[in-house]
């Protein structure tokens, strides 16, 4: 580690991108994790924290025009910044988690199960950590002048902690390039930093994992509890998501709608079927490797197959309207005909049929967790 009394920087950590992994807190946590002699996959840290399970269609967001010139709405949308299953994974990692949400940054935010605490005590955890040799994850807004704070690893500080090091997903795109300096290893610099850093997390203590703890067995927990969701004002959750989405997509105002506007609500549709997509995927990666017991292999391998074929499904929406790396305006009006929009309402029907039958294969999975191999052959 480069150290001084005024400037300690982790060397070699692994650069944050954004995708195929959507979920960028997991990635960087695998990242960390990995750096510190920890190897885990990506994979399985979506799951065992219960954030694979958990996904939210917004109305608000989708009808209200502020995506309308808004490339990529953050996924963090669609988790609403969930520092829980954030304290989660690191903790069925074995480790503590010490969280602080900033309240002197620009937008500061409350919630009632994390500590929100001043820039003093933010960089505190920073320099602990570092000195440690440990990245902290941060949702950090690179741009100071658009405030759109991503998951991103801090890798280091220089001039006493004035100066911050790491990386960001986004730290090469347009305004964050011109507004940050960056390290000859690719790291990025910024000063005056705590004005647009919103939570800080920092990995505690030594490894530690409790005999007959099963991971696997938490992730199948938290797939079945986290899936049902609810509903909250214009938000849906879990099961409840699918009927709003669809009928978000049969609304007769989408036919009809202002051009740009109509654009904003493609972008969330695009990226939210991105998001779901990659987080069924590598669901479905986990389950297929996981270690299970003698009776539950059927039922596992049933679940993966049915978030397997919910990645499938979200490409067929995709291949009616939307999806990335198309010609925007002919989307748009493929997206403003109502028969292309009615079929993919079909599609994301079918979508939560399929769910809600996954959860039901990893509930018979839970139920059959324990049972010896002799249970099966008692009379």
């Amino acid at each position: 580690m480069e150290s001084t009394d005024q400037r300690k920087v982790i060397p070699d950590v692994e650069k944050l991108e954004f995708g195929p992994p959507s979920d960028i807190f997991s990635q960087a946590l695998k990242i960390a994790l990995c750096h510190m002699g920890d190897p885990i996959e990506y994979e399985q840290i979506l799951c065992i924290s219960g954030r694979a399970f958990k996904i939210c269609w917004d109305d608000e967001m989708f009808f209200w025009d502020r995506f309308a010139d808004k490339p990529d709405p953050d996924p963090e949308c669609y988790l609403r910044r969930d520092y829980e299953t954030a304290a989660g994974a690191i903790e069925a990692m074995g480790y503590q988690s010490e969280i602080i949400l900033n309240r002197d940054c620009t937008r500061p935010q409350e919630n009632a199960s994390i500590s929100s605490k001043g820039a003093e005590a933010v960089r505190d955890l920073v320099l602990t950590s570092i000195r440690e040799g440990r990245p902290v994850l941060a949702q950090l807004s690179a741009s100071s002048e658009h405030w759109a704070p991503e998951w991103s690893l801090i890798t280091g500080y220089d001039d006493g902690g004035a100066v911050i090091t790491g990386w960001s997903c986004f730290q090469n795109e347009g305004r964050e390039k011109e507004e940050l300096d960056f390290e000859p290893d690719g790291y990025f610099r910024k000063s005056n930093w705590e004005k647009d850093l919103l939570a800080a997390v920092r990995i505690v203590g030594e490894k530690n994992s409790p005999d007959g703890k099963s991971p696997e067995k938490d992730a199948l927990q938290f797939g079945t509890t986290l899936s049902s969701g609810s509903e909250i004002g214009n938000a849906s959750w879990g099961f409840a998501t699918y009927e709003r989405w669809a009928r978000a997509l049969e609304d007769e105002s989408n036919s009809s709608v202002d051009g740009d506007l109509l654009k904003g609500r493609l972008r969330y549709y695009t990226h939210f079927i991105g998001h779901l997509a990659a987080q069924k995927w590598y669901t479905a990666a986990f389950l297929k490797e996981m270690k299970t017991s003698v009776g539950n292999v059927s039922d596992v391998l049933h679940a993966a197959a049915n978030y397997a074929k919910i990645h499938e499904l979200m490409w067929e929406c995709w291949k009616v309207a939307g999806g990335y790396w198309r010609d925007s305006d002919g989307e748009i009006e493929k997206f403003r005909n109502i028969e292309a929009r009615q079929k993919i309402a079909a599609i994301v029907r079918e979508v939560g049929e399929l769910d809600r039958a996954a959860v039901t294969h990893m509930e018979s999975a839970l139920a059959a967790w324990d049972k010896p191999h002799a249970y099966y052959m008692t009379p």
